[in-house]
Protein backbone atom coordinates (compact mmCIF):
# COMPACT_ATOMS: atom_id res chain seq x y z
CA UNK A 1 0.00 0.00 0.00
CA UNK A 2 1.76 3.44 -0.99
CA UNK A 3 1.75 6.52 1.34
CA UNK A 4 -1.61 8.08 -0.73
CA UNK A 5 -3.57 5.02 0.11
CA UNK A 6 -2.58 4.86 3.39
CA UNK A 7 -3.28 8.12 4.34
CA UNK A 8 -6.53 7.73 2.52
CA UNK A 9 -7.44 4.67 4.36
CA UNK A 10 -6.36 6.26 7.96
CA UNK A 11 -8.84 8.98 7.39
CA UNK A 12 -12.32 7.25 6.13
CA UNK A 13 -11.33 4.16 9.04
CA UNK A 14 -9.63 6.37 11.86
CA UNK A 15 -11.97 4.97 14.69
CA UNK A 16 -11.07 1.43 13.78
CA UNK A 17 -7.38 2.17 13.26
CA UNK A 18 -7.02 4.52 15.92
CA UNK A 19 -8.85 2.38 18.64
CA UNK A 20 -6.88 -0.89 18.67
CA UNK A 21 -3.62 1.06 18.56
CA UNK A 22 -4.56 3.62 21.64
CA UNK A 23 -5.67 0.47 23.57
CA UNK A 24 -2.50 -1.64 22.88
CA UNK A 25 -0.04 1.58 23.38
CA UNK A 26 -1.80 1.93 26.40
CA UNK A 27 -2.01 -1.61 27.89
CA UNK A 28 1.54 -2.22 27.49
CA UNK A 29 3.21 0.58 28.78
CA UNK A 30 1.23 0.71 31.70
CA UNK A 31 1.36 -2.83 32.87
CA UNK A 32 5.14 -3.23 31.66
CA UNK A 33 8.08 -3.97 34.06
CA UNK A 34 4.84 -2.99 36.60
CA UNK A 35 5.88 -2.10 39.71
CA UNK A 36 8.83 -1.36 38.94
CA UNK A 37 8.05 0.86 36.06
CA UNK A 38 9.07 3.81 36.17
CA UNK A 39 11.89 2.79 38.52
CA UNK A 40 12.14 4.95 42.18
CA UNK A 41 13.42 7.99 42.06
CA UNK A 42 14.49 11.13 44.96
CA UNK A 43 11.36 13.39 44.63
CA UNK A 44 8.98 9.79 44.32
CA UNK A 45 10.63 8.59 47.66
CA UNK A 46 10.24 11.84 49.78
CA UNK A 47 6.85 11.80 48.34
CA UNK A 48 5.64 8.26 48.98
CA UNK A 49 7.79 8.88 52.39
CA UNK A 50 5.50 11.49 53.63
CA UNK A 51 2.62 8.97 53.07
CA UNK A 52 3.86 6.05 55.18
CA UNK A 53 4.69 8.53 58.07
CA UNK A 54 1.23 9.59 57.82
CA UNK A 55 -0.61 6.66 57.61
CA UNK A 56 1.40 4.91 60.12
CA UNK A 57 1.99 7.76 62.83
CA UNK A 58 -0.80 9.95 61.84
CA UNK A 59 2.17 12.98 60.94
CA UNK A 60 2.19 14.56 57.86
CA UNK A 61 5.90 15.36 57.32
CA UNK A 62 8.75 12.67 56.70
CA UNK A 63 10.29 10.85 59.40
CA UNK A 64 13.81 10.83 59.68
CA UNK A 65 14.18 8.18 62.67
CA UNK A 66 11.80 7.08 65.32
CA UNK A 67 11.45 9.97 67.50
CA UNK A 68 12.06 12.75 64.45
CA UNK A 69 10.30 14.48 61.62
CA UNK A 70 11.44 17.25 58.95
CA UNK A 71 10.24 20.29 60.19
CA UNK A 72 10.74 22.41 56.76
CA UNK A 73 7.35 21.52 55.51
CA UNK A 74 6.86 24.13 52.63
CA UNK A 75 10.45 22.70 51.10
CA UNK A 76 9.55 19.42 51.79
CA UNK A 77 6.20 18.93 50.52
CA UNK A 78 6.79 19.79 47.05
CA UNK A 79 3.63 17.19 46.22
CA UNK A 80 0.33 17.20 48.23
CA UNK A 81 -2.62 16.68 49.96
CA UNK A 82 -4.69 16.11 46.06
CA UNK A 83 -2.07 13.36 45.38
CA UNK A 84 -0.73 11.96 48.32
CA UNK A 85 -4.42 10.99 49.51
CA UNK A 86 -5.17 8.37 47.28
CA UNK A 87 -2.32 6.80 47.74
CA UNK A 88 -2.76 6.99 51.74
CA UNK A 89 -5.74 5.57 51.06
CA UNK A 90 -4.03 2.46 49.06
CA UNK A 91 -2.02 1.77 51.70
CA UNK A 92 -4.58 1.28 54.43
CA UNK A 93 -6.82 -0.72 51.76
CA UNK A 94 -3.88 -2.79 50.56
CA UNK A 95 -0.31 -2.42 52.82
CA UNK A 96 2.45 -0.32 51.80
CA UNK A 97 4.20 -1.21 48.89
CA UNK A 98 5.09 0.14 45.16
CA UNK A 99 2.38 -1.73 43.43
CA UNK A 100 -0.03 0.30 45.90
CA UNK A 101 1.35 3.64 44.75
CA UNK A 102 1.40 2.52 40.95
CA UNK A 103 -2.22 1.76 40.87
CA UNK A 104 -3.39 5.16 42.06
CA UNK A 105 -1.16 7.02 39.16
CA UNK A 106 -2.56 4.54 36.50
CA UNK A 107 -5.65 5.19 37.84
CA UNK A 108 -4.98 9.02 36.92
CA UNK A 109 -3.42 8.73 34.30
CA UNK A 110 -6.80 6.76 32.52
CA UNK A 111 -9.07 9.38 34.28
CA UNK A 112 -7.03 12.58 32.51
CA UNK A 113 -7.17 10.45 29.20
CA UNK A 114 -10.79 9.58 29.89
CA UNK A 115 -11.23 13.76 30.36
CA UNK A 116 -9.26 14.34 27.31
CA UNK A 117 -11.01 12.85 24.91
CA UNK A 118 -14.70 14.20 26.27
CA UNK A 119 -13.02 17.75 26.46
CA UNK A 120 -11.68 17.60 23.18
CA UNK A 121 -14.42 15.78 21.13
CA UNK A 122 -16.71 18.33 23.32
CA UNK A 123 -15.16 21.62 22.30
CA UNK A 124 -13.44 20.70 18.69
CA UNK A 125 -14.51 16.91 17.17
CA UNK A 126 -14.39 13.17 18.10
CA UNK A 127 -12.23 12.79 15.50
CA UNK A 128 -9.86 15.17 16.81
CA UNK A 129 -10.14 13.48 20.08
CA UNK A 130 -8.56 10.82 18.78
CA UNK A 131 -6.28 12.06 17.54
CA UNK A 132 -4.86 13.75 20.71
CA UNK A 133 -5.56 10.40 22.75
CA UNK A 134 -2.94 8.57 20.20
CA UNK A 135 -0.39 10.84 20.82
CA UNK A 136 -0.50 10.88 24.19
CA UNK A 137 -0.61 7.49 25.03
CA UNK A 138 2.44 7.10 22.74
CA UNK A 139 4.41 9.52 24.27
CA UNK A 140 6.91 8.14 26.46
CA UNK A 141 6.69 10.89 29.23
CA UNK A 142 3.52 10.15 29.95
CA UNK A 143 4.08 7.33 31.90
CA UNK A 144 8.08 8.33 32.66
CA UNK A 145 6.40 11.11 34.37
CA UNK A 146 2.78 9.87 35.23
CA UNK A 147 3.37 6.80 36.72
CA UNK A 148 6.03 8.36 39.17
CA UNK A 149 4.28 7.93 42.89
CA UNK A 150 3.00 11.15 43.83
CA UNK A 151 4.21 12.93 41.24
CA UNK A 152 1.78 15.82 41.12
CA UNK A 153 1.77 17.43 37.24
CA UNK A 154 -0.41 15.00 36.18
CA UNK A 155 -3.14 14.71 38.55
CA UNK A 156 -3.04 18.62 38.90
CA UNK A 157 -3.37 18.75 35.39
CA UNK A 158 -6.45 16.40 35.60
CA UNK A 159 -7.83 18.20 38.30
CA UNK A 160 -7.90 21.37 35.71
CA UNK A 161 -9.58 19.45 32.96
CA UNK A 162 -12.35 17.81 35.34
CA UNK A 163 -13.08 21.64 36.26
CA UNK A 164 -13.15 22.96 32.46
CA UNK A 165 -16.44 20.64 32.35
CA UNK A 166 -18.50 23.22 34.70
CA UNK A 167 -16.47 27.10 34.22
CA UNK A 168 -18.70 27.91 31.62
CA UNK A 169 -21.82 26.71 33.42
CA UNK A 170 -24.04 29.71 35.41
CA UNK A 171 -25.81 27.28 37.26
CA UNK A 172 -24.84 27.88 41.10
CA UNK A 173 -23.20 24.38 42.04
CA UNK A 174 -21.46 23.54 39.09
CA UNK A 175 -19.64 27.12 39.03
CA UNK A 176 -19.14 26.46 42.72
CA UNK A 177 -17.64 23.18 41.43
CA UNK A 178 -15.23 24.74 39.13
CA UNK A 179 -13.50 26.63 41.76
CA UNK A 180 -13.40 23.63 44.38
CA UNK A 181 -11.72 21.85 41.26
CA UNK A 182 -9.29 24.46 40.22
CA UNK A 183 -8.29 24.38 44.13
CA UNK A 184 -7.61 21.10 44.00
CA UNK A 185 -5.44 21.33 41.22
CA UNK A 186 -3.22 24.08 42.35
CA UNK A 187 -3.27 22.52 46.03
CA UNK A 188 -1.32 19.25 43.89
CA UNK A 189 1.30 21.19 43.31
CA UNK A 190 2.98 24.82 43.84
CA UNK A 191 3.87 23.94 39.82
CA UNK A 192 0.21 25.10 39.06
CA UNK A 193 -0.02 28.32 41.68
CA UNK A 194 0.40 30.08 38.17
CA UNK A 195 -3.38 29.14 37.93
CA UNK A 196 -4.80 31.19 39.43
CA UNK A 197 -3.35 34.28 37.65
CA UNK A 198 -4.23 32.73 34.37
CA UNK A 199 -7.88 32.48 35.68
CA UNK A 200 -8.10 36.09 37.17
CA UNK A 201 -6.87 37.07 33.70
CA UNK A 202 -9.46 34.78 32.02
CA UNK A 203 -12.10 36.53 33.99
CA UNK A 204 -11.21 40.05 33.40
CA UNK A 205 -10.86 39.45 29.75
CA UNK A 206 -14.30 38.08 29.12
CA UNK A 207 -16.13 40.39 31.56
CA UNK A 208 -14.22 43.07 29.80
CA UNK A 209 -15.50 42.03 27.22
CA UNK A 210 -19.16 41.39 27.89
CA UNK A 211 -18.59 44.54 29.65
CA UNK A 212 -20.20 42.83 32.51
CA UNK A 213 -19.15 42.77 36.01
CA UNK A 214 -19.60 39.07 36.67
CA UNK A 215 -19.38 39.39 40.48
CA UNK A 216 -21.43 36.53 41.59
CA UNK A 217 -19.97 34.05 39.26
CA UNK A 218 -16.31 35.63 41.28
CA UNK A 219 -17.53 35.25 44.29
CA UNK A 220 -18.67 31.34 43.56
CA UNK A 221 -15.53 30.34 42.38
CA UNK A 222 -13.53 32.09 45.39
CA UNK A 223 -15.75 30.31 47.55
CA UNK A 224 -15.16 26.80 45.97
CA UNK A 225 -11.39 27.43 45.87
CA UNK A 226 -11.12 28.14 49.78
CA UNK A 227 -11.15 24.75 51.47
CA UNK A 228 -8.76 23.26 49.12
CA UNK A 229 -6.34 26.32 49.28
CA UNK A 230 -6.92 26.12 53.11
CA UNK A 231 -5.76 22.77 53.74
CA UNK A 232 -3.18 22.96 51.64
CA UNK A 233 -2.06 26.29 53.61
CA UNK A 234 -2.57 24.23 56.81
CA UNK A 235 -0.69 21.34 55.50
CA UNK A 236 2.78 23.19 55.18
CA UNK A 237 2.31 26.35 58.15
CA UNK A 238 0.73 23.71 60.92
CA UNK A 239 2.11 25.53 63.36
CA UNK A 240 3.02 29.22 64.38
CA UNK A 241 3.70 31.39 60.93
CA UNK A 242 5.93 34.45 61.04
CA UNK A 243 6.63 37.07 58.01
CA UNK A 244 10.31 36.13 57.38
CA UNK A 245 9.86 32.46 57.36
CA UNK A 246 7.22 33.09 54.72
CA UNK A 247 8.85 35.13 52.46
CA UNK A 248 11.69 32.51 52.82
CA UNK A 249 9.30 30.20 51.63
CA UNK A 250 8.54 32.43 48.78
CA UNK A 251 11.57 32.63 47.63
CA UNK A 252 12.54 28.97 47.67
CA UNK A 253 9.28 28.27 46.26
CA UNK A 254 10.49 31.11 43.10
CA UNK A 255 13.31 28.58 42.47
CA UNK A 256 14.51 25.70 44.65
CA UNK A 257 16.97 24.57 42.19
CA UNK A 258 20.39 27.11 41.95
CA UNK A 259 21.20 27.93 38.51
CA UNK A 260 23.99 29.72 36.90
CA UNK A 261 23.59 32.84 34.93
CA UNK A 262 23.81 30.57 31.81
CA UNK A 263 21.08 28.53 32.82
CA UNK A 264 18.51 31.06 30.66
CA UNK A 265 20.63 30.83 27.25
CA UNK A 266 21.20 27.30 27.46
CA UNK A 267 17.51 26.28 28.18
CA UNK A 268 16.14 28.00 25.24
CA UNK A 269 18.86 26.64 23.10
CA UNK A 270 17.34 23.13 23.61
CA UNK A 271 14.37 24.39 22.09
CA UNK A 272 16.35 24.16 18.67
CA UNK A 273 19.15 21.76 19.21
CA UNK A 274 17.29 18.68 21.45
CA UNK A 275 14.33 16.42 20.17
CA UNK A 276 12.26 16.85 23.05
CA UNK A 277 12.15 20.37 23.08
CA UNK A 278 11.40 20.71 19.27
CA UNK A 279 8.72 18.00 19.52
CA UNK A 280 7.26 20.42 21.86
CA UNK A 281 8.06 24.08 19.86
CA UNK A 282 6.67 21.94 17.02
CA UNK A 283 3.30 21.22 18.21
CA UNK A 284 2.66 24.68 20.20
CA UNK A 285 3.46 26.35 16.40
CA UNK A 286 0.82 23.74 15.19
CA UNK A 287 -1.83 25.54 17.71
CA UNK A 288 -1.10 28.63 16.87
CA UNK A 289 -1.66 28.62 13.11
CA UNK A 290 -4.89 27.21 13.88
CA UNK A 291 -5.87 29.91 16.12
CA UNK A 292 -4.45 32.24 13.88
CA UNK A 293 -6.41 30.90 10.71
CA UNK A 294 -9.46 29.38 11.97
CA UNK A 295 -12.64 31.60 12.49
CA UNK A 296 -12.30 30.99 16.02
CA UNK A 297 -9.42 33.16 16.56
CA UNK A 298 -10.82 34.22 19.94
CA UNK A 299 -9.32 32.19 22.77
CA UNK A 300 -12.21 30.21 24.87
CA UNK A 301 -11.94 30.01 28.53
CA UNK A 302 -10.11 27.57 28.71
CA UNK A 303 -7.61 27.67 25.93
CA UNK A 304 -7.25 30.66 27.75
CA UNK A 305 -6.39 29.28 31.31
CA UNK A 306 -4.42 26.58 29.67
CA UNK A 307 -1.72 28.65 27.18
CA UNK A 308 -0.91 31.08 30.31
CA UNK A 309 -0.52 28.56 32.35
CA UNK A 310 1.90 26.84 29.52
CA UNK A 311 3.89 29.59 29.39
CA UNK A 312 4.35 30.43 32.79
CA UNK A 313 5.53 26.64 32.55
CA UNK A 314 8.00 27.40 30.05
CA UNK A 315 9.44 30.13 31.54
CA UNK A 316 9.97 28.73 34.57
CA UNK A 317 11.79 25.63 32.96
CA UNK A 318 14.02 28.30 31.09
CA UNK A 319 15.14 29.56 34.81
CA UNK A 320 15.15 25.58 36.28
CA UNK A 321 18.49 23.31 35.65
CA UNK A 322 16.73 22.30 32.60
CA UNK A 323 15.46 19.14 33.51
CA UNK A 324 12.57 18.15 31.16
CA UNK A 325 10.07 17.15 33.68
CA UNK A 326 9.92 21.09 34.41
CA UNK A 327 7.87 21.45 31.63
CA UNK A 328 5.96 18.15 31.23
CA UNK A 329 2.96 19.93 32.04
CA UNK A 330 3.09 22.62 29.39
CA UNK A 331 3.83 19.58 26.76
CA UNK A 332 0.87 17.60 27.65
CA UNK A 333 -1.46 20.65 27.13
CA UNK A 334 0.33 21.34 24.00
CA UNK A 335 -0.54 17.23 23.36
CA UNK A 336 -3.93 18.47 24.23
CA UNK A 337 -4.63 20.21 21.69
CA UNK A 338 -2.36 18.53 18.96
CA UNK A 339 -5.58 16.61 17.32
CA UNK A 340 -7.56 20.03 16.82
CA UNK A 341 -4.91 21.49 15.07
CA UNK A 342 -3.82 18.92 13.15
CA UNK A 343 -7.28 18.44 11.61
CA UNK A 344 -7.77 22.15 11.24
CA UNK A 345 -4.37 22.10 9.52
CA UNK A 346 -5.38 19.34 6.92
CA UNK A 347 -8.72 21.16 6.18
CA UNK A 348 -6.88 24.68 5.78
CA UNK A 349 -5.02 22.90 3.05
CA UNK A 350 -7.49 21.26 1.42
CA UNK A 351 -7.50 22.34 -1.47
CA UNK A 352 -3.72 21.64 -2.09
CA UNK A 353 -4.13 18.02 -1.89
CA UNK A 354 0.02 17.30 -1.77
CA UNK A 355 0.03 19.63 1.53
CA UNK A 356 -3.42 17.58 2.64
CA UNK A 357 -1.60 14.32 2.38
CA UNK A 358 2.05 15.34 3.53
CA UNK A 359 -0.34 16.11 6.79
CA UNK A 360 -1.84 13.04 6.87
CA UNK A 361 1.97 11.34 6.46
CA UNK A 362 2.95 13.60 9.54
CA UNK A 363 0.60 12.39 11.58
CA UNK A 364 1.29 8.59 10.57
CA UNK A 365 5.03 9.49 10.94
CA UNK A 366 4.84 10.78 14.33
CA UNK A 367 2.60 8.30 15.45
CA UNK A 368 5.18 5.89 14.42
CA UNK A 369 8.16 7.31 15.73
CA UNK A 370 6.34 7.98 19.36
CA UNK A 371 5.73 4.56 19.64
CA UNK A 372 8.73 2.91 18.57
CA UNK A 373 10.64 5.49 21.06
CA UNK A 374 8.16 4.25 23.72
CA UNK A 375 8.81 0.43 22.97
CA UNK A 376 12.76 0.95 23.02
CA UNK A 377 12.90 2.85 25.17
CA UNK A 378 11.09 1.44 28.17
CA UNK A 379 13.35 -1.11 29.06
CA UNK A 380 15.80 1.31 30.26
CA UNK A 381 16.99 1.29 33.48
CA UNK A 382 15.05 4.76 34.21
CA UNK A 383 12.12 3.49 33.03
CA UNK A 384 12.11 -0.43 34.14
CA UNK A 385 14.73 -0.63 37.27
CA UNK A 386 13.84 -4.29 39.92
CA UNK A 387 17.16 -3.52 41.53
CA UNK A 388 15.52 -0.89 44.45
CA UNK A 389 12.65 -3.29 45.50
CA UNK A 390 14.86 -6.27 45.56
CA UNK A 391 17.84 -4.18 47.53
CA UNK A 392 14.73 -2.98 49.81
CA UNK A 393 13.37 -6.53 50.51
CA UNK A 394 16.80 -7.98 50.82
CA UNK A 395 17.13 -5.19 54.14
CA UNK A 396 13.44 -6.16 55.31
CA UNK A 397 14.62 -9.83 55.64
CA UNK A 398 18.46 -9.72 56.68
CA UNK A 399 18.76 -6.78 59.12
CA UNK A 400 18.10 -7.80 62.68
CA UNK A 401 15.49 -5.36 64.58
CA UNK A 402 17.57 -4.63 66.99
CA UNK A 403 20.40 -2.89 64.87
CA UNK A 404 20.43 0.81 63.53
CA UNK A 405 20.32 1.51 59.98
CA UNK A 406 21.26 4.60 59.19
CA UNK A 407 20.50 5.35 55.00
CA UNK A 408 21.74 8.16 53.04
CA UNK A 409 20.79 9.70 50.39
CA UNK A 410 18.24 6.59 49.66
CA UNK A 411 15.17 8.71 49.45
CA UNK A 412 14.28 6.37 46.53
CA UNK A 413 14.14 3.09 48.43
CA UNK A 414 13.49 4.20 51.75
CA UNK A 415 9.49 3.96 52.00
CA UNK A 416 10.38 0.23 50.87
CA UNK A 417 12.34 -0.61 54.06
CA UNK A 418 10.23 -1.84 57.23
CA UNK A 419 12.85 -1.52 59.62
CA UNK A 420 11.44 0.30 62.63
CA UNK A 421 15.26 1.80 63.87
CA UNK A 422 16.10 3.56 60.94
CA UNK A 423 17.75 6.75 60.67
CA UNK A 424 17.56 9.15 57.81
CA UNK A 425 19.99 11.29 56.25
CA UNK A 426 18.88 13.42 52.97
CA UNK A 427 19.48 16.01 50.55
CA UNK A 428 15.96 17.16 49.71
CA UNK A 429 17.29 19.68 47.23
CA UNK A 430 20.09 22.31 46.60
CA UNK A 431 18.88 24.22 49.75
CA UNK A 432 18.43 21.65 52.19
CA UNK A 433 19.77 18.50 54.13
CA UNK A 434 18.11 17.02 56.67
CA UNK A 435 18.93 14.20 59.22
CA UNK A 436 21.06 13.20 61.45
CA UNK A 437 24.74 12.58 60.77
CA UNK A 438 25.40 9.57 62.60
CA UNK A 439 29.17 9.54 61.70
CA UNK A 440 29.34 12.48 63.61
CA UNK A 441 27.86 10.44 66.91
CA UNK A 442 29.19 7.09 69.13
CA UNK A 443 28.94 4.03 68.24
CA UNK A 444 28.51 4.05 64.56
CA UNK A 445 25.62 2.92 63.53
CA UNK A 446 24.98 -1.08 62.75
CA UNK A 447 24.41 -0.71 59.46
CA UNK A 448 25.38 2.32 56.37
CA UNK A 449 23.05 1.65 52.84
CA UNK A 450 24.19 4.69 50.71
CA UNK A 451 25.37 4.56 46.73
CA UNK A 452 29.01 5.02 45.97
CA UNK A 453 30.45 7.20 48.62
CA UNK A 454 33.19 9.07 46.85
CA UNK A 455 30.22 10.90 44.90
CA UNK A 456 28.08 11.74 47.92
CA UNK A 457 27.78 14.51 48.77
CA UNK A 458 27.97 13.49 53.03
CA UNK A 459 29.55 9.94 52.65
CA UNK A 460 32.77 11.75 50.71
CA UNK A 461 33.87 13.79 53.83
CA UNK A 462 33.87 10.15 55.93
CA UNK A 463 35.91 7.72 53.68
CA UNK A 464 38.43 6.95 55.98
CA UNK A 465 35.90 6.20 58.21
CA UNK A 466 34.00 4.35 56.27
CA UNK A 467 36.88 1.89 55.15
CA UNK A 468 38.12 1.77 58.40
CA UNK A 469 35.08 0.16 60.49
CA UNK A 470 32.88 -1.29 57.63
CA UNK A 471 32.68 -3.84 54.97
CA UNK A 472 30.72 -3.89 52.08
CA UNK A 473 28.23 -7.07 52.11
CA UNK A 474 25.20 -6.27 49.55
CA UNK A 475 25.65 -4.40 46.60
CA UNK A 476 22.42 -3.86 44.48
CA UNK A 477 22.59 -1.55 41.23
CA UNK A 478 24.10 1.63 42.68
CA UNK A 479 22.81 0.76 46.28
CA UNK A 480 25.31 -0.55 48.75
CA UNK A 481 24.85 -1.84 51.94
CA UNK A 482 27.94 -1.87 54.74
CA UNK A 483 27.58 -3.28 57.80
CA UNK A 484 30.54 -1.99 61.05
CA UNK A 485 33.08 -4.42 61.99
CA UNK A 486 33.81 -6.76 64.31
Amino acid sequence: MNINKAVSFLDKNYKKILIPIILGIFLYSIFYGFPDSPSPWLDEGINIGIVKTWVETGVYSFRLSPEDYVSQLPWLITNNYPVLAPIALSFLLFGIGLWQVKIVMIMFIFVFLFLTFFFVKDRYSEKSAYISIALLVSFLPLYGNGLTGANGELPGITFLLASFFFLNSEKIWKTLLAGFLIGICVATKPLFLPILFALAVEELYFAYKSKRVEWKRWLLLFVGMILPLFLWFKTLFPGELTIGYLKETFDYYSNSQITNEGTLKANFLKFFTESTPIHFLLLVVFFCFFKIKSNSRKLSREEMIFWIFLVVDVVYFLKSPGWYRYFFPAHIIALIFAGPAFLYCKKYFDHKVYIKKILGFAFIFLLSVQTFHLINSRGDILYHNKSPRIFAEYLNKNIEEDKVLFMVDQAAIGFLVQHKNTYHNYRINSHLRVGKNLFKEFPYPDYIVAIYPEDNELLKDYLSELEENFEEVKREGKHILYKIKD
